[in-house]
C-alpha cells in the first residue's frame, strides 16, 4: 500500500469549510514583526518526487515567489483515470485531555479557541483579515494527531492550571494505492508547487516555525494576529510540565535523531502548535 502523509507544524489554522473540505492558513511570516521571532514557511519532501538527490526542499526564497503570483493554494488528489477526488475524514471529538493512554489519535486533540474548552463565544470569534498566506485548500484524506506533547498547563490571566496534552504534531493520510497522484497547486494558474507521481509513499512536512528552538511560547500570536478583539486578561496561553511525558509523544533532540520515521520537531509543539476553528462560518481570508 502507498500513502502520503502530510504533517503540519507551527503557527497555523485548521478551519473546515465544508462537509468534505477543510482549509489551511498558515500565519504570514512577514507580518508578525515583533509578535514573535522569525518564522519560516517551509516544504520538505522526502523521498525527492523528481528523482533528485536528498529530499526535495523549499524555503522562503522559493515559496515567497510563487506567493506573489497567488495566496490561495488547493492540495489536489486525482484517481489513475484523472477524476479529482474530494472528501476529509476527521473526528474532532474532545478526548479526555489527562487521559495517558496511547493510541488515540483523533483530530481533536488540537486546541479549538471556540470550543466549550476556551472562550465559548455565542458567534464565531471576530477574526483580523489578510493574515495568512497562503491559504491552502485540503480535500481528500484523513486528518488526525500524529503525535502529542507532553503535559502542559494552561494560563489565563496569570492563573495556571492542569491542562493535559494536546496535539504536538498534525498529519493528513493520503491512500495512493489505487494509482491517485497528489498536486499542490496555485489557484487560477494551476501552477504546481509540488507533484507527486502515483506509486510511492511520501512524507511531506509543512512548517512555519522558526529557525531556532522556542524557548518561549508563540501562542499568543494568534491573538495579536487574528483574534484581536479578545481582551488581554481573557486570552490562553500554554506552558510546559517537566517531566509529564505521554505515551504517543512526539521526540525531540537526540532521541528524534534515532527515530528517521518521524520528524526532529524544532519547536516544542505546545509553543508553537496548529490551531482548530469551529465548522461553517466565514472561510479563512
Amino acid at each position: 500500500m502507498t500513502k502520503t502523509t502530510i504533517t503540519f507544524e507551527g503557527l497555523m489554522v485548521f478551519h473546515k469549510d465544508t462537509a468534505d473540505l477543510y482549509e489551511l492558513g498558515i500565519l504570514n511570516a512577514h507580518l508578525m514583526g515583533h509578535h514573535v521571532p522569525l518564522h519560516e514557511f517551509q516544504i520538505k519532501i522526502t523521498p525527492d518526487p523528481t528523482d533528485g538527490p536528498g529530499p526535495w526542499q523549499r524555503g522562503p526564497a522559493e515559496l515567497d515567489r510563487l506567493l506573489r503570483a497567488s495566496d490561495r493554494w488547493s492540495l489536489e488528489v486525482k484517481d489513475a483515470s484523472g477524476s479529482v477526488e474530494v472528501g476529509i475524514d476527521a473526528d474532532e471529538s474532545l478526548p479526555d485531555r489527562k487521559s495517558k493512554t496511547g493510541g488515540d489519535n483523533r483530530f481533536g486533540w488540537i486546541v479549538n479557541l471556540e470550543s466549550s474548552e476556551f472562550h465559548k463565544p455565542t458567534r464565531p470569534l471576530a477574526r483580523q483579515t489578510g493574515q495568512f498566506k497562503p491559504i491552502i485548500r485540503l480535500s481528500k484524506g484523513h486528518l488526525y494527531t500524529y503525535c502529542m506533547t507532553g503535559g502542559v498547563n494552561v494560563v489565563q490571566n496569570g492563573n495556571s492550571r492542569d491542562f493535559g496534552f494536546m496535539a504536538g504534531l498534525l498529519a493528513l493520510d493520503i491512500d495512493t494505492s489505487a494509482g491517485q497522484t497528489v498536486a499542490l497547486k496555485l489557484d487560477g494558474s494551476g501552477t504546481e508547487v509540488f507533484a507527486l507521481p502515483a506509486g510511492t509513499s511520501y512524507r511531506v512536512e509543512i512548517t512555519n516555525i522558526t529557525p531556532q528552538p522556542a524557548l518561549q511560547s508563540h501562542f499568543h500570536a494568534y491573538y495579536q494576529m487574528i483574534f484581536r478583539g479578545v481582551p488581554a486578561n481573557q486570552r490562553f496561553d500554554f506552558t510546559n510540565q517537566e517531566g509529564v511525558p505521554h505515551p504517543d509523544q512526539c521526540p525531540t533532540g537526540a532521541i528524534a535523531k534515532t527515530l528517521s520515521r518521524v520528524t526532529i520537531l524544532s519547536t516544542f509543539p505546545y509553543r508553537c502548535g496548529g490551531l482548530l476553528i469551529n465548522a461553517g462560518g466565514e472561510p479563512l481570508s
